[in-house]
């Protein structure tokens, strides 16, 4: 990889983390009464921070800011309240990766298991239970949150699986039609990443992209007017499975069994070409009777 590109994701990178920490302290202060606003930009900041050193293999990096943005996603999404043990975790975290980014190349040889114990311990055992309906219709809600309506997602579900563990973002991309084929799409998106599929609907082409980019950036470069861009993740997969509608009664109806055909000694005789000729009794003879 070329080093002005990571120079200019460690530059990225320190800048989220200026404004992470301040956020996150903010957070503590506020409480519950956060905006979403501020909790969407740590998250935002994290979410980059993960997908870009995910892309160069930092491995260690990648790991812890990966459960943080866990955690992160679990206060925006209102499963997690904010409690000081919460937004500690997150600044102590916050730390190593600064610590980690300043000098990337030593990154691998950073303790970081304490910081990964605590927020794990959050993700593991202080989990604010949803209210039971939001319970019950957040799978059918994610899964239309893509804005597919193919089956894209689960006939690509390992490939994007496997991409989404390598630290990268995965998108799922609605579009428009226009003088676009799928070739040109690929040969344009395969500059800044690799598209894992794409189906043609009537309108639209709908796409699984794997990036270093962010959804908004993913916009910017694409050759037809963008509907709609969803970062994936393993969740929204499961989401769609749970929502796609049962293939066992569209099969089709089972043939019914023959049924049995009754024995008839005589059928072979009909089929003989050569029968035996009806021989008559002497007593009705034509001949004889003539006598």
């Amino acid at each position: 990889m070329s080093d002005e590109l990571l120079e200019a994701l460690l530059e990225e990178s320190r800048e989220h983390l200026d404004t992470i920490e301040p956020d996150l302290l903010e957070m503590e202060q506020l409480g519950d009464g956060v905006s979403d606003e501020l909790i969407n930009r740590v998250f935002r900041g994290m979410h980059s921070i993960k997908g870009g050193f995910g892309f160069f293999g930092f491995a260690k990096l990648v790991s812890l800011a990966h459960v943080m943005e866990n955690v992160l996603m679990k206060v925006r999404d209102k499963e997690l309240g904010i409690a000081p043990n919460i937004t500690e975790a997150l600044l102590q975290g916050t730390d190593k990766l600064a610590t980690m980014i300043d000098d990337p190349s030593s990154s691998e040889e950073v303790p970081v298991d304490e910081e990964m114990a605590a927020l794990n311990a959050i993700l593991a055992g202080q989990e604010a239970p949803a209210a039971e309906p939001e319970a019950q219709g957040a799978a059918p809600t994610q899964a239309k949150a893509t804005g597919l309506t193919s089956s894209i997602l689960q006939d690509n579900k390992e490939d994007i699986l496997a991409e989404i563990s390598t630290g990268l973002h995965v998108h799922s991309i609605v579009c428009q039609k226009k003088r676009e084929t799928e070739a040109s799409i690929i040969k344009e998106l395969s500059d800044s990443g690799k598209v894992v599929a794409i189906t043609e609907q009537e309108d639209t082409f709908e796409i699984i992209y794997s990036t270093v980019l962010d959804p908004d950036l993913v916009e910017v470069g694409m050759p037809t007017p963008v509907v709609k861009v969803v970062t994936l993740s393993p969740e929204d997969l499961e989401a769609s499975a749970e929502s796609a509608p049962e293939q066992s009664e569209e099969k089709a109806p089972q043939t019914p069994a023959p049924k049995p055909v009754a024995k008839a000694p005589a059928a072979s005789k009909k089929s003989d070409p050569n029968p035996p000729k009806l021989q008559l009794p002497p007593a009705i003879n034509p001949t004889r009777a003539s006598v």
